[in-house]
Formats: C-alpha cells, sequence, structure tokens
C-alpha cells in the first residue's frame, strides 16, 4: 500500500543489468519521507549506484535489465514516467560532475535545467542571482566549465540542482573531489537545505566512507542523518548510540537486507 506523504517509496527492487548474471541489488524496500536526510555509506559495488539509478529513474529509461518489484515518487512508478517528470522531484549530484556539467559557462550550466522546463528567462535570471549567493559561487560567474577545478565543479553541480528546486537532492559522494574549504562550503548548503526540511525536501546522501571528510566527524551525521544503511562493521555504534539504531530495524548494520555487500 502506497504511503501518501511519501516521497519516495521503494518496494522489494531487484534489479540485474542486461549482461550481469547476478543481481545488484536484491529485494530492497524503503521510504523517503520530507524532512528525512538518509545517508546509505559502504564500499564500492554494493549497490549503491544501482538504487540512485532506480530512484531518479535511469532505471529502467536508460540502464536496461532485469527488474522486479516497484518504485515510486509520489505514489506514482517511475516506470510510468518520463524522465523530465522525474527530474522535477529529484535532483541527483553525481560523484564526477563532468559527467552532468553540459554548459560551456556558468551561466549556461545554471540555466540549462530551467530553460529545458520553459521557465521564463527573467525568472532564470533572478535564480542565477539566489544560487549562486547560496552555493558560494558568485565568483566563478563569467567563467568556462572546462577550466574550473574539480572543487568548483562539484560546487557548480550542486547549484544546478538547486536551480530545479527538487523535492528530494541525491548526492552521491558529496566531499570526494573538494579540498576542506570547499567541502565545508558543501556541508553548510546541505545543512542550510535540511534546515528547510519542513518545507518537503530530503535528501538521499551516498557514500563510500562518506564521514572521512566531514570536518566534525560523528558529531556531523549524528546530528545530520535521520537514519542509515551502512555497509562496513560497527557504524551504528560509532556514530550513532544505542537509542538511535531502531532506524535498521533489526538489520546488522554492516549487511543490510537487500544491498549486495
Amino acid at each position: 500500500m502506497s504511503d501518501a506523504g511519501a516521497l519516495v517509496e521503494v518496494e522489494h527492487l531487484t534489479f540485474r543489468y542486461r549482461r550481469a548474471t547476478e543481481p545488484a541489488i536484491r529485494d530492497v524496500s524503503l521510504t523517503v519521507n520530507p524532512g528525512q536526510v538518509i545517508l546509505v555509506a559502504g564500499p564500492s559495488g554494493c549497490g549503491k549506484s544501482t538504487l540512485i539509478r532506480a530512484i531518479n529513474g535511469l532505471i529502467p529509461h536508460a540502464y536496461p535489465g532485469d527488474l522486479q518489484g516497484s518504485v515510486r515518487l509520489g505514489g506514482r512508478p517511475t516506470t510510468e514516467l518520463k524522465l523530465r517528470d522525474i527530474a522535477l522531484t529529484v535532483g541527483t549530484v553525481l560523484q564526477d560532475p563532468a559527467k552532468q556539467i553540459v554548459g560551456a559557462t556558468v551561466e549556461a550550466e545554471l540555466a540549462f535545467g530551467p530553460e529545458n522546463l520553459g521557465v521564463p528567462r527573467g525568472e532564470i535570471r533572478e535564480l542565477i542571482g539566489m544560487v549562486t549567493e547560496q552555493a558560494g559561487i558568485v565568483p566563478l560567474l563569467g567563467r568556462e566549465t572546462a577550466a574550473l577545478s574539480g572543487g568548483e565543479r562539484q560546487l557548480l553541480a550542486m547549484a544546478g540542482i538547486l536551480m530545479m528546486r527538487p523535492r528530494l537532492y541525491v548526492v552521491d559522494e558529496p566531499l570526494a573531489n573538494l579540498d576542506p574549504r570547499s567541502a565545508d562550503r558543501l556541508l553548510a548548503i546541505l545543512r542550510g537545505l535540511a534546515a528547510a526540511a519542513l518545507s518537503g525536501i530530503a535528501f538521499y546522501l551516498v557514500s563510500g566512507i562518506w564521514t572521512d571528510r566531514a570536518p566534525d566527524g560523528p558529531n556531523y551525521l549524528r546530528n545530520f542523518v535521520s537514519w542509515a544503511f551502512a555497509f562496513f562493521p560497527g557504524f551504528a555504534s560509532l556514530f550513532w548510540p544505542a537509542a538511535r539504531t531502531s532506524s535498521f530495524s533489526g538489520r546488522r548494520p554492516d549487511r543490510p537486507n537487500g544491498l549486495v555487500p
């Protein structure tokens, strides 16, 4: 049965890529509600990216394979939605920003999404002003994207998603390519958005060992993340006191149900 208030509902999802012999994920079920910040942490190959693709619609629309179970956004199956429609709800920041930046200049990149949705030019200019201020990238205006550093591209990719104003932010390895200063800036953006979560925003943060780069380590996660799937032993005891481990629903934190370790 669908949860009327949920942003995302994943039910008994199993997916095997077309040329693979084994599923990348098995029997995954989870619900993402407004105001939640969810962390998925684990090593390469455990199924994190596959779950991202299922939530943002790339599975099944861009990655063919054997799909069982369902993913619903706002109660509607992603199989029945176009990627354009899904993008209005789910914004994804990839680990490698070069894979998603398409504009030749910073302004062109920021305008790309809203232009494709038919947003008036005047409104786009206003959005660019607000978002560049929010993301701390005003000094990047006027520059070519090819000349940006890895950290600058990561912040620009985040700003590009902010331009779309989605209800769910999916952020893959958000600190992987950032220097400490840029990491602090991105974490400040995420904290600010989380503080506004009552408006219906939720976050789905994905990482191998994302906590290594958090400036205040365990305290940052303890105060920021609603609940988590973890893929390495000791995660729950390290980052959450016993009273906060109920979010794992009795699963071993290093081997959650459905995600291949």
